[in-house]
């Protein structure tokens, strides 16, 4: 059923967004088209149809990244708390299968604008050798400098993206659930995620000042072992707060979507 619940999510946003990753790659194609014959050099009308293309490139981009969080956000709070509420839960589900299919959903919708806005950058910028060149690069780095630890760390970066990004997708979902408490359900919301994100900095500046953090990153940088192990202590170690923190909020909406839910 899960599987069930995750495909209906993907559905019901990629009607939305999968037109405007359409028109962003497109835009991209084109750009890149006048870019290469230099159409802006030809006449007043070339210099005016690049700067038309170029502008509708970027204003999708920022719409797409804008939209995706939207409708997140959005769909949330409609199918969970609003008008198909009622329907989200008579179906033979349990709660925790609604939030793991929406963030999970989320998580999906969101990587995905990025590595269309990915592409779309990469389609723009592409020049012969290109390639070459970063191979080039890697093989430096190869012999320069310790290239396994430094994937390694970047491996790590984007674990601790992966958890931070599910860690804020659960405390907008949490700031919602707490939201639906109250009378006016929209300004609940934003006081609840105004507050827990007061609450998160509080703490966060709390472990900052002592001293915890000051013990992983006394290391001498001179000794670029010593640097790269002490630089993934510290990513684990945002990585451990991540996880405490969505442990956290999935436990706090799970119990309010199951004993406190209110759809009026």
């Amino acid at each position: 059923m899960l599987g069930k619940l995750l495909k209906y999510e993907m559905k019901g946003t990629g009607r939305t967004l999968v037109p405007f990753y359409g028109l962003m790659l497109l835009l991209a194609v084109i750009t890149r088209i006048f870019n290469g014959i230099n159409i802006h050099k030809f006449s007043t009308l070339g210099e005016i149809a690049m700067g038309i293309v170029a502008f509708a490139y970027g204003l999708t981009m920022a719409s797409v990244m804008m939209l995706t969080a939207f409708l997140v956000i959005q769909r949330f709070y409609r199918t969970v708390y609003g008008d198909e509420g009622y329907l989200t839960h008579t179906l033979p589900v349990k709660s925790r299968d609604i939030i793991i299919s929406k963030t999970a959903s989320a998580f999906l919708w969101i990587v995905l604008s990025a590595v269309v806005a990915f592409t779309s950058v990469m389609i723009i910028g592409y020049q012969a050798g290109m390639w070459k060149e970063l191979m080039y690069a890697l093989d430096y780095l190869r012999e320069e400098i310790m290239l396994s630890q430094i994937l390694g760390s970047g491996a790590n970066l984007i674990l601790l993206g992966i958890f931070a990004l599910i860690s804020t997708t659960l405390m907008i979902y949490m700031s919602i659930s707490i939201g639906q408490l109250f009378r006016k359900k929209l300004i609940g919301s934003l006081g609840a995620f105004i507050g827990v994100s007061f609450i998160v900095n509080t703490v966060t500046g709390i472990i900052g000042n002592s001293g915890i953090i000051d013990s992983f990153m006394n290391i001498d940088m001179q000794n670029s072992a010593q640097a790269i192990a002490g630089f993934n202590y510290f990513v684990w170690l945002m990585i451990g707060f991540y996880i405490v923190k969505r442990a956290v909020y999935y436990g706090v909406t799970n119990h309010l979507m199951t004993k406190k839910l209110n759809l009026e």
